[in-house]
């Protein structure tokens, strides 16, 4: 079961010191760990939004430097939790993500809730844990169907948890949190508002920073809608992924979020990665107009109330015909100056699609 937000409060994360954002500044590397820190820096100087989010970047490289003296004995669950391609896209992908939260929690003086939905195996609410003042933080909540029930035994079919639970549990700068939850069931999205989205914590509460990076298809839908029916979620972060699939053009339905109603003929689309990263549909190009029409549906779906904001913004994260560039940032009531600041100054040129 998952433990509830009066845990987070009991939970004192250990005093630590300023995270080091520089590679040459990493302590005590183990044997190997330099080189690989090196190779990791290296890719991340040639990735898409290095001269925007080098800060980003940096702290990325010192962070999984921790990591692997955090796992350090530990090889199968290092091997099963770090390939070094799906790291470097983690990170890059992540990265609009990172800064804008940290800019919005630099700037809020309570401790806020962090809600990760369809986390994967969590990289980012572990990198924002590393990154993150911890006296900012009550604890990031991991939100995925894949994870295993805290009862039962871990499966194949589950993501294993082993880098978050046992003995790796207290590592954590702040307190993370596994919650096992299916977005596409109403039952579980009232479980997952009632027992995380809902309670405020007292004057202390800097209410729930609600993230989406690499939601696929209606997914999208339920994250705007978690964030509209819930005044606690003062922040929403998402980057939506796949098109909602052809069958719903299909049955002729309709999409609707807040006072928001489209049709999905407008934006559904056949198309997706199968097993080994093998594109599986019409070329990824031809489908980069609907993905803008399905951002564009999505930002005006979300009620940001008076006062609030919410946008897209364009940061070139994909390659090799990569369309999904899009990020959604929505804050609701009065708007945090450098939040958005932080959103104009990385902007480069970039797209933005703005509301309120």
């Amino acid at each position: 079961r998952a433990r509830s937000s009066l845990v987070f409060e009991n939970m004192r994360p250990p005093a630590r010191a300023t995270a080091p954002r520089l590679l040459s500044s990493v302590a005590v590397p183990a044997p190997g760990e330099f080189a690989f820190l090196a190779w990791l820096e290296g890719e991340l100087a040639e990735a898409p939004g290095s001269d925007v989010y080098s800060d980003v970047y940096a702290d990325a490289v010192a962070s999984v430097g921790r990591w692997r003296r955090r796992y350090r004995g530990n090889q199968a669950l290092w091997r099963r939790l770090l390939r070094p391609e799906r790291l470097v896209k983690e990170i890059v992908e992540t990265a609009p993500v990172i800064a804008a939260v940290r800019d919005y929690v630099a700037a809020e003086p309570r401790r806020v809730t962090i809600v990760d939905l369809c986390c994967g195996k969590g990289y980012l609410s572990m990198l924002l844990a590393e990154m993150l003042p911890t006296d900012r933080v009550r604890g990031c909540v991991l939100v995925d169907n894949a994870w295993p029930r805290h009862d039962v035994a871990v499966q194949d079919k589950h993501i294993n948890p082993e880098h978050l639970w046992g003995r790796y549990a207290d590592a954590w700068p702040v307190p993370l949190c596994t919650s096992k939850i299916d977005l596409k069931k109403r039952c579980s999205l009232k479980a997952l508002g009632e027992r995380w989205l809902s309670a405020e914590e007292g004057e202390e509460d800097g209410g729930v920073l609600l993230l989406g990076v690499h939601l696929c298809g209606t997914l999208s839908l339920r994250a705007v809608e978690l964030f509209n029916s819930h005044p606690r979620c003062t922040f929403l972060a998402l980057k939506p992924c796949c098109l909602p699939p052809p069958v719903h053009a299909r049955r002729g339905d309709f999409f609707e979020i807040g006072r928001h109603r489209f049709a999905a003929a407008d934006v559904a689309a056949a198309g997706g990665f199968q097993a080994g990263g093998v594109w599986r549909g019409p070329p990824r190009s031809h489908l980069a107009a609907r993905f803008e029409r399905w951002t564009g549906h999505l930002l005006q779906g979300i009620e940001s109330g008076q006062g609030g904001a919410s946008a897209v913004e364009e940061r070139r994260v994909q390659v090799r015909g990569g369309f999904q560039n899009a990020f959604i940032f929505a804050e609701r009531g009065a708007r945090t100056p450098r939040l958005w600041d932080g959103l104009a100054a990385r902007r480069a040129g970039g797209v933005t699609r703005l509301r309120g």
